[in-house]
């Protein structure tokens, strides 16, 4: 399953200070669970932190770490950032 909108959503409303691994799958999590479709936590986690870590690498990447240690924030720099903008 494809979670880069939940995502991009979730750090959108975070701004600039960014959310940890954990805080971003949690509220991935909660996003994509409904009443009929229910998600495990640990699969959610894994594929947040297998996206994350694969899109932070770089600087024109579309995630970018902050000062905070384990935190993460969307880097308005790349073009991914503007290009889902426009999605919004």
């Amino acid at each position: 399953m494809n979670y880069e909108q939940a995502i991009f959503n979730v750090l959108l409303e975070a701004g600039d200070k960014g959310l940890s691994v954990k805080n971003i799958a949690h509220h991935v999590h909660n996003s994509v669970n409904t009443f009929f479709n229910h998600v495990d936590y640990e699969v959610v986690y894994a594929e947040v932190r297998r996206y994350i870590y694969k899109n932070s690498r770089n600087s024109y990447s579309v995630l970018e770490h902050t000062a905070e240690w384990g935190c993460y924030r969307l880097n308005k720099n790349s073009e991914k950032y503007m290009q889902l903008q426009l999605f919004q």
